[in-house]
């Protein structure tokens, strides 16, 4: 069963209900209120860093991991990519170690380049500036990889956009949580000061301020998780040991 439908023709029209007072949009502003929806749209996912937006690049799936190629450092990331959940970075081959993350600052500090100028098995990454040529985001895997070697990484990603070009009967990306809906609409209201009286536009504000504080509560998908603050003791103090599955000799 899919998602409930809401397209952007139904949103459009929501958004010009408040504008102009009726639910039939002019031409001549329906694509603004198309880039607007975008927009709002983006923005709600962006400040939130919602997990209906997470995304595993993982080898041989869409989208895909990086395979590294022996004497080349720099890769390109998914077309999508937001943001990174760090560390993120791990190999998808024995011993799967995680990458650690080192900032360009550090690298340069500590002479990176000379530190690791011989290659071998990656066990740092750091993001750098975005292709060109592509746009898409690059990360550089440190020592540069003597061979190749499957990484595999987590991020948020940019929503589907809807703009100008965007035909009424396009669902909005099905990964938006559809309660969150009236929230796009309020942001992209929020682009019409000169459509909205002052007590309108504000309160259009407001609204999508809350939209956005919903959207970070919503950022943890479990309720009701509390942390326990003491250890769990047997009858009669007794302290039960512990054990880890694949290790040996160890107990409290």
């Amino acid at each position: 069963m899919a998602v409930e439908s809401k397209t952007v023709g139904y949103l459009t029209s929501r958004v010009y209900m408040h504008m102009g007072g009726s639910s039939t949009v002019p031409s001549s502003v329906g694509n603004e209120i198309k880039n607007a929806l975008g927009w709002a749209m983006r923005e709600l996912v962006f400040l939130s860093a919602h997990p209906a937006f997470r995304v595993e690049a993982v080898t041989g799936g869409t989208p895909g991991g990086i395979t590294t190629a022996s004497g080349t450092a720099d890769y390109d990331m998914a077309a999508d990519f937001m943001m990174l959940i760090e560390p993120s970075f791990r190999h998808n081959s024995d011993p799967k170690e995680t990458l650690a993350i080192v900032d360009m600052q550090e690298y340069d500090r500590v002479g990176g380049s000379k530190i690791y100028e011989t290659n071998d098995r990656p066990t740092f990454f750091t993001l750098l500036g975005r292709s060109a040529s592509t746009g898409q985001q690059k990360v550089k895997f440190v020592p540069t990889p003597d061979a190749a070697y499957n990484i595999e990484y987590r991020y948020i990603a940019i929503p589907a956009d809807i703009n100008a070009s965007t035909t009424d009967a396009i669902e909005i990306d099905a990964r938006f949580p559809r309660h969150h809906v009236e929230g796009i609409v309020d942001g992209a209201l929020t682009r019409f000061a000169g459509y909205l009286e002052q007590d309108q536009l504000a309160t259009a504000m407001d609204r999508f301020a809350k939209s956005v504080r919903r959207m970070r509560e919503d950022a943890k998908p479990v309720r009701g998780r509390n942390w326990q603050n003491r250890r769990y003791y047997a009858r009669h103090n007794v302290v039960p040991a512990h054990s880890f599955s694949g290790l040996t000799a160890y107990s409290e």
